[in-house]
């Protein structure tokens, strides 16, 4: 007999991961699920198919952390398969990305209460999560049942109105990502923030971040898009794939630098089955604006798995931007993630290498040119700019932003 886990989009259920006892995974929809209601993934548009492994394996993969640590932590906690999606999503698979949900028939691992935390808690869980992800340990201080993609060590709370953080649970779902600073990545929190405030200078929809610290951590922290408010005054979930998960490419695959991943050809091939072509156009103009950021930006982390699109029923958007930074700082090979034309040096891409890629993408010339040129004209103001932002939140000289705004200077001559 096969394992299930049932699942529910936005509290509706929707459908079934299905699991053989030889390991094959299929995911199919609920036979009164409508084509008008939200898909799980571009990669399974609703009907009555049985999606196979090589559609739903990666959907699922890419709902689990991207570190075989973490994965190796969650299985040593719940005595699970950390090679096995199925088998550990049926114990953090209440609270993902998006709006899904994933349950057994039977809970084994309930979601423990809520409780507070006092920044003292924060802090210890946090250097928990460092080790999870560093060496696999099982953290003990809290247990959270839910799964973060991602390479980098994160933690989801939720935020009170009052100022105060709690863990979630249940409905209470959570509100904020934070992420600490991994000790090799000195003042990463302000070189990601900034990043960030830039790319929002220059107009681009970003999350919403800020830097804090929890006792002696420095963190990032990220409001999550993928949740909002209803006019009741209700949390709830957005829905949400990474463009990975919509191309079925397991996460091990996310960079087409490194990997061979999805690269600009494949992403346009899926805007341009977006259902409405109003749609198709305005998500791969945003595609577009946000890849000349990275390039001009030096961000050489922009791989497939850092873009996603918001799904709601037949409509279909790209997510604000998450995970800028820029790299200039760190000593990095000064790649993109993706390939511009066949090149991946920053140094060698021209302006005419991003022509062709807004070609590809089927956007107007004359429109893509414009944005090259804006963006190349606005890059260090809106870099300085962001710097004076952080300055003046935190009443600190912060001397990171400065450094980054010079070495990103210095790499664009």
């Amino acid at each position: 007999m096969n394992a299930e886990l049932n699942i529910k989009l936005n509290g509706i259920s929707c459908g079934v991961v299905s699991q053989t006892r030889s390991g094959n995974i299929t995911i199919q929809y609920d036979p009164g699920y409508q084509e008008d209601q939200t898909p799980i993934s571009l990669s399974m548009p609703i009907g009555q198919i049985e999606y196979p492994k090589k559609v739903a394996l990666p959907f699922l993969q890419g709902l689990l952390p991207d570190n075989e640590n973490a994965l190796r932590s969650i299985a040593k906690r719940y005595g699970a398969n950390q090679r096995n999606p199925f088998s550990l999503l049926k114990h953090v698979g209440q609270e993902v990305a998006g709006a899904l949900e994933f349950t057994s028939g039977t809970v084994e691992q309930p979601m423990e209460s809520t409780r507070l935390l006092s920044e003292s808690d924060i802090e210890t869980i946090l250097k928990e999560k460092i080790n999870e992800y560093e060496d696999g340990t099982v953290g003990t201080s809290t247990k959270i049942n839910l799964s973060l993609a991602g390479a980098q060590a994160k933690l989801a709370l939720r935020l009170n109105t009052d100022g105060s953080w709690q863990t979630p649970s249940g409905e209470d779902i959570s509100t904020h990502i934070i992420k600490p600073v991994p000790d090799r990545w000195q003042n990463l929190d302000i070189v990601e923030h900034q990043t960030m405030l830039a790319a929002s200078y220059l107009g681009l929809n970003v999350a919403q971040t800020q830097i804090s610290q929890f006792g002696a951590t420095q963190v990032f922290i990220s409001k999550r898009y993928d949740r909002k408010k209803t006019p009741e005054g209700v949390l709830e979930r957005v829905h949400q794939e990474d463009l990975c998960q919509a191309l079925s490419v397991p996460p091990s695959k996310k960079y087409q630098r490194d990997d061979g991943g999805p690269g600009v050809g494949e992403i346009s091939r899926l805007f341009q089955g977006i259902y409405r072509s109003t749609e198709q156009k305005k998500v791969a103009a945003e595609f577009f604006r946000a890849l000349v950021f990275n390039v001009a930006a030096r961000c050489t982390d922009a791989h497939a798995k850092n873009y996603s699109l918001i799904l709601d029923q037949r409509s279909v958007s790209l997510a604000p931007l998450y995970d800028l930074s820029s790299t200039v700082l760190y000593g990095l090979p000064q790649k993109s993630a993706m390939s511009i034309n066949s090149k991946y040096k920053f140094s060698e891409i021209t302006f005419s290498d991003l022509i062709f890629e807004a070609k590809r993408l089927k956007l107007d010339s004359d429109w893509a040119e414009s944005v090259i040129k804006e963006t190349n004209e606005n890059l260090l103001q809106a870099f300085s700019d962001a710097g004076n932002q952080i300055r003046a939140e935190s009443d600190s000289a912060h001397p990171t932003t400065n450094a980054l705004l010079n070495a990103l200077s210095d790499s664009r001559r």
